[in-house]
């Protein structure tokens, strides 16, 4: 008898929705912690490559405002990058290892932080936990997709230029949604929404046109809407847009930027240019939907539908939160597709123009993240509609729910994050050649050489290396850098 209410206890515990959340959030999250811990170990073999060695040259020929004078005049308008870039050279590159882990840090407190600015709206019982999920999720998928990760998070440079800005911009929206909530519209909140569209813009052109389109698409449609709510955010948005058109001014005005136009073919005209826009963006869109399916754009979409579908929600939550509506949620879909799609063709537009060919492959963490955000959004929200209209009790779903969590966690993070941590022997072993190679340059200097022979370090298919002509920008940086007239390796 006593072994029959046990059993009858289990089974009636094991039916209970609070169990079986528990359960799918805890095992997600542990899942997906995992593969960002993968990428930020792998981070910790990251050293200077491509142009961090003339970056880190001209700052110490320069000091630190000299470099923010010469660079904006000879090299380039980000004002911004070269600002971050002259903080790190004041530590050194010994700091280059941290930077990945330190970028992933902040870049997760700062989505799960925006996410549950919508906690309200949503009704979540547990936000914090919520919020730290499907930020994993969005920050997995953006580095699972894009076609070149040592560019965009281990290569210093990389990274500011692009995963430093998707950071801010992120913070940003979280800062608009807590003003609007606060009802806040004071001059500091203003000022303080110019300053941040601002400084964003300045990391590099593609975030800064993503920024500038995005903000003006919201300021539209908040001025064709008769809500309290579209009121009270456009003055935010409209601050924000100014921001990003000084920005544009500041980086358009620098006279660095013909300096490094000239290293590529002349740009095209507006419609070749709009052209080949159009046609990278559907390449992309093609690329990141159909060829990564598997590993990341099905984690992007049913694993928050899964989710949404199994998280409980407060019982006071209006059902209207979510049009229920078809016709409403076609056209909301179609609007939202279109409206990401144009943004995309905008971001690939910069590098288009800049290089006259293919997009640069670290260019395009800034379009992927945006369409990862879009399809977590658009799963998300299936899944909550779909937990409302779907007339089955709790016990129904718990086993094909886990069943279905647990086999996109073992396809998705948990492959990720073990074939990360097999690459990162890739990286350690490249970033002790590195350093036998500074030992060798060392050396050469003790004994006063000028031009100076090493053994080529390793071959890479993720970024340029040292090579056997002298003339090779990673060359001359690194003899600029050691204060040498020419080094080769081979």
């Amino acid at each position: 008898m006593f072994d029959m209410l046990a059993s009858l206890r289990l089974k009636s515990f094991l039916h209970q929705r609070a169990f079986w959340t528990t359960f799918l959030s805890t095992a997600s999250l542990a899942c997906f912690s995992v593969a960002l811990l993968a990428y930020a170990y792998a981070g910790l073999f990251s050293h200077y490559i491509i142009d961090d060695y003339c970056v880190a040259a001209e700052f110490r020929r320069y000091s630190f405002f000299g470099a923010q004078k010469y660079w904006y005049v000879a090299s380039t308008g980000r004002f911004t990058l070269m600002l971050a870039l002259s903080a790190v050279e004041l530590i050194g590159q010994e700091v280059a290892p941290l930077l990945p882990a330190l970028a992933l840090i902040l870049w997760l407190i700062g989505l799960s932080w925006t996410i549950s600015q919508f906690r309200v709206t949503l009704g979540w019982l547990s936000p914090t936990a919520s919020a730290l999920l499907l930020a994993e999720i969005v920050i997995y998928a953006t580095l699972r997709s894009v076609p070149n990760l040592y560019q965009v998070l281990f290569w210093v440079g990389g990274m500011l230029t692009y995963v430093a800005p998707l950071v801010l911009l992120t913070v940003y929206v979280g800062f608009i949604k807590y003003q609007v909530d606060r009802q806040s519209q004071n001059w500091r909140t203003l000022l303080a929404s110019g300053g941040l569209a601002f400084i964003a813009g300045g990391f590099s052109e593609t975030s800064l046109v993503l920024q500038s389109a995005a903000l003006l698409f919201a300021i539209a449609a908040c001025s064709a809407s008769a809500s309290v709510c579209a009121r009270r955010v456009l003055p935010l948005l409209t601050a924000g847009f100014v921001g990003c058109l000084l920005a544009l001014v500041v980086t358009v005005l620098s006279p660095g930027n013909a300096a490094r136009q000239a290293a590529y073919p002349p740009p095209a005209d507006l419609l070749p240019l709009a052209a080949a826009s159009l046609r990278h963006a559907c390449s992309f869109v093609a690329a990141s939907t159909r060829a990564r399916l598997p590993l990341s754009v099905s984690v992007a979409m049913l694993l928050p539908a899964l989710l949404a579908f199994a998280l409980p929600v407060k019982e006071q939550t209006p059902p209207t939160e979510l049009p229920f509506s078809g016709r409403i949620m076609v056209r909301a879909l179609v609007l939202s597709s279109v409206a990401v799609f144009i943004l995309i063709v905008l971001c690939l537009v910069p590098s288009v123009y800049a290089t006259s060919s293919d997009p640069l492959p670290r260019t395009l963490v800034v379009p992927q993240y945006m369409l990862v955000c879009f399809t977590v959004c658009w799963g998300y929200c299936a899944g909550a509609i779909l937990s409302r209209v779907v007339p089955l009790g709790w016990g129904s779903k718990a086993s094909g729910l886990t069943v279905m969590v647990l086999i996109l966690l073992a396809l998705g993070p948990l492959t990720s994050a073990v074939r990360t941590f097999v690459r990162s022997r890739q990286y350690q072993s490249q970033a002790a050649a590195w350093n036998e190679v500074r030992r060798e340059i060392r050396h050469a200097q003790f004994q006063g050489m000028r031009n100076v022979r090493v053994a080529k370090p390793y071959d890479s298919d993720e970024f340029d290396t040292l090579s056997d002509d002298s003339n090779f920008v990673v060359n001359r940086c690194v003899a600029s850098y050691y204060n040498l007239d020419s080094i080769i390796a081979k």
